[in-house]
């Protein structure tokens, strides 16, 4: 009888032990869906459930690591992404002050014939217009049946089927003010890193 009663309360114990652990288990993988990882269970045995109970506590410091590094390398990114996005603002109005140092009139277009935000203001007074996301033969103000013709010259412009030396001579060489100014217009390429063009320059000077 004392035998029986002995081997009663050692599994009472161990049913408790195991009870207490599999809650803990449970309440800890609750605590960690809810993104907190800084969390261990107490490992009451050396059995398949203390094991487990190990090992999820393991698992646990590794996630917790993983998220600490992860956090302190986005804070690094982050900073990374502010001072790179300083010094291009400070680059920009840089190139800004200087292109409106120059009293010329400083445009871009791509291979559509829009024209980027970068320009010169001195365009305002010479071009008589603001030129951003305008199409560059609206900014010239070309004649409604040329336009067609501008549009294949900046195609062939990008294409390089013709050196750009050579078609630059077809392009338009002055605007029509409306005070009757002298505009002169000059076009440049504008080459990426392979070489080809992807931009093209164009400076409007006035000659009156």
């Amino acid at each position: 009888l004392a035998i029986v009663s002995f081997s009663l309360i050692i599994s009472v114990f161990a049913s408790n032990t195991l009870t207490v652990t599999i809650r803990d288990l449970a309440q800890a993988t609750k605590v960690i869906a809810e993104g907190n990882f800084n969390i261990q269970v107490d490992v009451h045995s050396n059995d398949e459930i203390g094991s487990l109970a190990s090992s999820f506590n393991r698992m646990a410091t590794e996630v917790a690591r993983l998220m600490a590094e992860n956090a302190e390398y986005a804070r690094g990114l982050e900073k990374k992404v502010a001072e790179r996005t300083y010094e291009l603002n400070v680059a920009n109005q840089q190139l800004t002050a200087l292109l409106n140092s120059l009293g010329q009139g400083f445009l871009i277009f791509n291979q559509q014939g829009i024209c980027s935000d970068i320009y010169s203001k001195a365009c305002e007074r010479i071009l008589e217009a603001t030129p951003a996301k305008k199409s560059v033969w609206d900014v010239l103000k070309i004649p409604e049946a040329e336009k067609a013709n501008f549009a294949s010259w900046g195609d062939a412009i990008f294409s390089e089927m013709i050196p750009f030396a050579d078609l630059v001579s077809l392009a338009p060489k002055t605007y029509a003010h409306s005070q009757g100014n002298r505009i002169e217009l000059e076009y440049y390429p504008m080459r990426n890193t392979d070489g080809a063009v992807n931009g093209v320059v164009l400076v409007a000077t006035d000659k009156t």
